[in-house]
């Protein structure tokens, strides 16, 4: 028997957020044992390569890969498909891979940075892990007070020797270097201590622009005034706290080539998230430079929204953001070009150009469905020719796994509710069921590979996957129809899904389930008290079951952010004592 069935037999016989109403133990081993096609090790591929850079001219790609035993990083040849070196690097995990050069790379381990050419010589450390390396130890805290952990911030296009370096010891205050890569030699620019800045944000140009403090509960925007000193006067009323943060307007996004402008998402005078330039100098929004008739772009409770720059020519030249799909909105006819090219060379999957060379003729692609992880491709504009880097879950390829459909459905109150729905790859209809809520509850499903999905569906189960009331992605009123509403409207949303299924008779009424991790597992077990007719076992992962007591938690560790911000988005848990 397999790991993953295993783990769910334990989670039905041996959880206590499991609930099963009057299921016959036979019946749940028949659901749980069904006849497996795709082996489970196949549904949950492994990823040993990773973190795929283009070089600045685009002949070569670096990436991490990981061994049994150690890391290497891992110098590609893209023109001839050969790997030019493998530079072995131990045991321990590899991050923050970067190009500092056309022939040297950059990489985090440990905590501490390192730079190498690429091949394989001159491997050097840039930052010791010590902020001082003749400190001698009294106490346990003088040791872990001199730990420091180094990452790359900006690799300063315009000066090959120099990279923008910050780092950051046991008091979380950030400080930022100009770093000499052959040398080691730096200059303090910025010292987080100074002012209590938590973080640092560099502009296009790589100068410090922006710091970010959090302050017992409360984040807050500081710029440079021209005297030099930063304060946190900022008339885009950036700041924001736990009160705040599910109900605010502006969100930043990225610095323009133009030092006076930056980007920002907001809902001000929207019903959803949409991005705007604002002059600095003029204290005034510029433009709209892309809004959607049906979903937000810029969300901050997203985070899924990538704006895109082209360095030759100083231009934003896409958006990147998540509609029933993802989805690229390029101004750049080169890049919509490319666009319809992938989309004409592979109709199968999703295209999503992630990096480019300095002048854009070779870009580098993630090819993905919702029934493939993907693989990473690179084109090559020159010779018209694509290169096959890297594919996940290569065994997947010869399998039928089961594609997410997009379905809407009107809930009780005639509310329109988006989803996603995946059925067996078998012949029939009203199949048994599996509903899952997803997590946060302030979050959203989206159309991508899910090896939890294709398990239930492989072993012959409907999956439906709502965006409820309180989702994000949909707007601000669908966002905020959630507030307090966790174990009322969202719950009666899911339940209007799980109906629908029923009256399309995709679903058997009498075998239907609930699975569900974080908010997820909290909705499946609250639906079970809600509807005990509809649902016949729920399996809850990691739920909240007790709101109450987690705020008391959050509010006894004066975790204030986190408490504020529940007691916003479900209320306050002395008027549920009391109630």
């Amino acid at each position: 028997m397999n790991y993953l069935k295993l783990f769910f037999l334990s989670l039905i016989f041996l959880s206590p957020n499991v609930y099963a109403q009057d299921l016959p133990i036979s019946d749940i081993l028949k659901s749980i044992l069904y006849a497996q096609e795709i082996p489970i090790n196949d549904l949950l591929y492994s990823v040993t390569d990773y973190q795929f850079t283009l070089s600045p001219s685009g002949k070569y790609m670096a990436s991490i890969k990981k061994f049994p035993n150690n890391y290497a990083i891992v110098i590609t040849d893209i023109k001839p498909g050969v790997v030019k070196t493998s530079i072995p690097l131990g045991e321990y995990s590899i991050s923050n891979l970067n190009w500092i050069s056309e022939n040297r790379v950059s990489y985090e381990q440990g905590g501490v940075l390192f730079a190498v050419n690429i091949d394989g010589t001159e491997k050097q450390q840039l930052m010791s892990i010590w902020k001082d390396e003749k400190r001698k130890y009294y106490s346990a805290y003088q040791y872990y007070s001199n730990l420091q952990s180094t990452s790359m911030v900006n690799g300063l296009a315009d000066d090959f020797e120099h990279i923008l370096i910050e780092t950051r010891g046991i008091d979380g205050f950030p400080i930022i270097y100009k770093l000499n890569i052959y040398t080691g030699e730096k200059e303090e620019i910025e010292n987080g201590k100074k002012y209590n800045i938590n973080y640092w944000l560099a502009d296009r140009n790589g100068q410090i622009r922006l710091g970010i403090q959090n302050d017992n509960g409360k984040n807050r925007f500081f710029t440079k005034n021209d005297r030099g000193k930063w304060e946190s006067k900022n008339e885009l009323k950036l700041d924001m706290d736990g009160n705040s943060f599910i109900n605010q307007k502006i969100n930043f996004l990225d610095f323009d080539y133009d030092k006076n402008i930056i980007y920002v998402a907001s809902s001000v005078d929207s019903p959803r998230w949409r991005i705007l330039s604002y002059d600095i100098q003029k204290k005034a929004f510029k433009d709209i430079v892309l809004e959607d008739e049906k979903y937000d772009i810029g969300n901050p409770m997203d985070n899924d929204t990538d704006l895109l720059f082209l360095d030759s020519e100083k231009k934003l030249i896409g958006i990147r953001y998540e509609r029933e799909k993802p989805y690229t909105k390029w101004f750049s006819k080169k890049f919509q070009d490319y666009q319809e090219l992938l989309t004409n060379m592979f109709p199968e999957y999703d295209a999503k150009i992630l990096e480019w060379n300095k002048d854009a003729s070779i870009i580098f692609v993630r090819l993905f469905n919702d029934t493939l992880p993907g693989r990473y491709i690179v084109y090559d504009s020159q010779d018209k020719q694509v290169r096959i880097l890297c594919t996940y879950g290569n065994e997947l390829l010869k399998q039928k796994l089961s594609p997410s459909r997009m379905i809407k459905y009107k809930t009780r109150d005639g509310y329109e509710i988006e989803g996603y729905l995946n059925l067996p790859q078998k012949e029939g209809k009203s199949f048994p069921f599996v509903i899952i809520p997803h997590g946060g509850p302030w979050a959203r499903d989206y159309w991508y590979y899910d090896p939890v999905v294709q398990f239930f569906a492989n072993q012959g189960y409907g999956v439906l996957r709502m965006n409820f009331r309180g989702s994000t992605g949909y707007g601000i009123d669908h966002l905020l129809s959630g507030v307090r509403q966790i174990s009322s409207l969202m719950i009666d949303d899911i339940a209007d899904g799980t109906k629908w299924a029923i009256d399309q008779n995709y679903a058997d009424s009498s075998k239907i389930f609930l699975y569900g991790h974080s908010y997820g597992g909290y909705a499946a077990l609250m639906s079970i008290v809600r509807y005990p007719e509809m649902y016949r076992a729920a399996v809850a992962v990691g739920a909240p079951t007790n709101i109450i007591e987690i705020m008391d938690y959050y509010k006894d560790k004066k975790l204030k952010f986190s408490y504020e911000f529940w007691k916003t988005a479900v209320g306050d848990p002395k008027d549920e004592k009391n109630s």
